[in-house]
């Protein structure tokens, strides 16, 4: 998928995670920004390391997981869909 703009970092984001909630054998049900990985969906922090992962191969450019989180060892506790979204342009350095 060619990710230039946010919105498609945000559809990249989405379907992500409905691929991920699909491999936990989880329905994501209707996905807003608003939505929390770990609060809302249940998503454990070891599973926000795969769905990088997944992002990465969806939006088939390099992108680490130092990338998305900085220098953090571990996700930085639960994040919203938009927050997860930012960070993934953040590291992609997309602004448009």
């Amino acid at each position: 998928m060619k990710v230039r703009t946010k919105a498609d970092v945000w559809r990249c984001v989405v379907e992500t995670v409905e691929e991920l909630m699909e491999d936990l054998d989880q329905d994501p049900g209707d996905l807003t920004p608003e939505i929390m990985l770990m609060g809302d969906l249940g998503i454990k922090s070891m599973d926000v390391i795969h769905l990088v992962l997944l992002l990465k191969d969806r939006i088939g450019r390099s992108l680490t997981y130092k990338e998305v989180f900085g220098d953090e060892q571990q996700p930085p506790g639960d994040l919203s869909l938009a927050q997860l979204s930012d960070l993934v342009c953040k590291g992609l350095r997309i602004t448009a």
